[in-house]
């Protein structure tokens, strides 16, 4: 099992992967935390000008080995659907596969 410290940076390789995937100019990603999930701020240029995002990259296996990742993260992109429409909150989802 990996320490702490290498699952954060095994998790920020993936991020910074991750993040050739949006329009952003000189992105840089800041550690939020690290439990059910590793989470980043990102700082960046958009196409509309400087914002800050919110990176969350899932942690395989993390719900238990018999448990379907797929339906996991499909609800976890559902609820984030569900605060697009419902709220002021503004919400992005992209599902990345890295290799």
């Amino acid at each position: 099992m990996l320490s702490y410290r290498r699952q954060v940076a095994q998790m920020r390789r993936v991020a910074v992967q991750a993040l050739d995937a949006y329009p952003l100019a000189d992105p840089e990603l800041r550690f939020v935390a690290h439990g059910e999930n590793t989470t980043f701020r990102v700082d960046a240029t958009a196409p509309n000008g400087p914002d800050r995002f919110l990176l969350r990259v899932h942690r395989p296996a993390r719900h238990g080995r018999n448990t379907d990742r797929a339906a996991t993260v499909g609800s976890e992109l559902d609820w984030l659907t569900a605060l697009r429409a419902d709220t002021y909150i503004s919400v992005i989802t992209l599902v990345w596969c890295g290799t």
